[in-house]
């Protein structure tokens, strides 16, 4: 089973984190899941396996506060924050905290599954 995200996974994410300053480029810096996502795992898996079914699903996860979503951004090599953020949630969640008011955000991704084979094996 191969499982990977949609190229535009927590794209509300990315809009907040340029909204509020902390990465003005958030929005264009590429996707984590750039060489495998939603849209092309079955045709990558297909060079070296048989794909016996894919399957799709739509999450919505809610970062409760700005604590929580420190927490994930602390963790998330995507962005270009200072050097004295990175790993450090509780010097991001002061500044989440200055920035905007301690409120849920809701982010969205597609969850691909492809379930496969090796070649000729099939069943």
């Amino acid at each position: 089973m191969l499982v990977t995200k949609g190229i535009d996974s927590y794209r509300e994410m990315d809009e907040l984190v340029a909204e509020i300053g902390l990465d003005v480029r958030a929005t264009q810096h590429e996707s984590l899941y750039a060489a495998a996502h939603s849209s092309n795992l079955a045709g990558l898996a297909t060079s070296s396996l048989d794909v016996v079914t894919i399957h799709d699903e739509d999450h919505t996860f809610v970062f409760d506060g700005n604590d929580h979503l420190a927490q994930y951004l602390a963790t998330t090599p995507k962005y270009q924050f200072g050097p004295d953020l990175y790993g450090r949630p509780e010097a991001l969640s002061a500044i989440l905290h200055e920035l905007r008011p301690d409120q849920p955000l809701t982010t969205r991704s597609l969850i691909t599954f492809v379930v496969a084979g090796r070649k000729g094996e099939r069943g």
